[in-house]
């Protein structure tokens, strides 16, 4: 590489020394065509084998299928304990109706 003294410099631009060096390092960074070879071997120890689903269904991990078995348990248990809830607000409704008439029975009975 040739030395320049600065003061010797005549313009210096951004562009053109970005334009110089852009044309310099172009030779080095041409895209290499890798092996064959290198890419199995380099996908097999990132990802691994593939695996192969029976009957062309996705593979189910354990952790999946214990969350979605989670999950639909807590959704029945939801729906019951709600139904459950309805239920018990509709007896009590009911069974204050009839202790309101028992209550009465009760005193009248007792006064006499």
């Amino acid at each position: 590489m040739k030395f320049e003294w600065p003061w010797k410099r005549q313009k210096i631009t951004l562009e053109t020394d970005l334009k110089l060096l852009e044309s310099k390092l172009e030779a080095f960074f041409q895209p290499v065509t890798p092996r064959v070879e290198f890419v199995k071997n380099l996908r097999l120890e990132l990802v691994g084998k593939p695996k192969r689903s029976r009957f062309s269904l996705p593979e189910v991990k354990w952790q999946r299928a214990a969350l979605l078995a989670g999950g639909i348990v807590s959704f029945f248990g939801l729906v019951f304990g709600g139904l459950r809830i309805v239920v018990a607000v509709i007896a009590l409704l009911q069974g204050n109706r009839k202790r309101i008439v028992k209550d009465s029975m009760a005193k009248e009975a007792i006064a006499v």
